[in-house]
């Protein structure tokens, strides 16, 4: 049963090392796909998982972890809908007409919390 998203509510992007600057900051990258901006992107609600377990279900190595808050994609236009899959129930999707400036400023608004490597 889909949960409500309320706008503080914090959600976890997988960051790979291409997506974080050498200064630590999230760039635009981890909010595309295949180099254009990313229409629904998968993120997990926080309240429903751990970082850790964000983390192990990738089943790979090397993924970092970003956090942002549920209102900075929203500020923008997208939707943020809780969408659980039977591996993960606190699959989420941002989703929404999205474009490079977008992708900027929701890098912005994300914090690394699990650098990758």
């Amino acid at each position: 049963m889909p949960e409500e998203i309320v706008d503080n509510d914090q959600l976890y992007r997988r960051l790979v090392s291409f997506h974080v600057n050498p200064d630590g900051t999230v760039n635009s990258a981890a909010f595309k796909r295949r180099g254009k901006p990313d229409n629904s992107i998968s993120v997990d609600l926080a309240r429903l998982t751990t970082p850790q377990e964000t983390l192990e279900r990738s089943g790979k190595e090397g993924f970092g972890l970003g956090v942002l808050v549920a209102i900075e994609p929203r500020s923008q236009g997208f939707d943020v809908r809780h969408d659980p899959l039977p591996d993960n129930p606190a699959h989420s999707l941002i989703e929404g007409e999205n474009n490079k400036r977008k992708c900027r400023l929701l890098a912005e608004a994300t914090t690394v919390i699990v650098p990758p490597g």
